[in-house]
């Protein structure tokens, strides 16, 4: 209906930049307590074990609401296995399990590739197996706005937050499901009306 609002959730726009800001501050390792933090429990927040072992984080996320975009339904069937995107092509290769991408072999990370042959885009949801899975996904194009509020930064961690949002121009972000197969891929700008205080 048009009464409908999509917006990207102000948690997974969290997480995802909580992923990216963990591998460039190499923060692998989990702190162990409030005087051990690593970058990124210390600048998004921490909880552990026991009485006064949390911290609030010092970033605040708003929702990432979306003008008009343009939907449609995608049936992909499960399990995807034997198909991997390679020297700009996807190739099916039977019994090969999905391809695991990882940095540090710690996080893992997904290779940004168009939408995979056995995708199937739906004229409307019909849904006619239990061995797929549907979605109502985005079209290209679409555009959404938020906010990112933060306090008390060090110089080192607003310049690495400033990157893990920015990227690098053959970088992107991706969010939600089936990334292995081509959707989520979502590119991140600064606006220049952004501020300092």
């Amino acid at each position: 209906p048009a009464s409908k609002q999509y917006a990207l959730p102000s948690r997974s726009i969290k997480g995802m930049l909580r992923h990216l800001y963990a591998i460039a501050s190499d923060s692998a390792k989990a702190g162990a307590d409030l005087s051990h933090l690593n970058p990124a429990d210390a600048l998004f927040g921490w909880v552990g074990k026991g009485q006064n072992q949390a911290i609030m984080g010092r970033l605040a996320f708003d929702m990432g609401m979306f003008d008009s975009p343009e939907l449609a339904w995608f049936k992909v069937p499960y399990p995807y296995t034997g198909w991997i995107f390679r020297d700009g092509k996807w190739q099916h290769q039977p019994g090969r399990s999905v391809p695991m991408s990882q940095i540090a072999q710690t996080w893992r990370m997904f290779p940004h590739a168009p939408l995979a042959p056995i995708v199937k885009r739906l004229d409307d949801f019909q849904a006619d197996t239990a061995q797929a899975s549907y979605l109502h996904a985005m079209l290209p194009g679409a555009r959404a706005r938020f906010t990112i509020r933060f306090w008390n930064l060090e110089q080192a961690e607003l310049q690495r937050l400033v990157w893990c949002v920015a990227l690098e121009p053959k970088l992107a972000h991706k969010l939600g499901h089936h990334r292995h197969l081509g959707f989520g891929s979502l590119r991140l700008s600064i606006l220049p009306e952004s501020f300092l205080i």
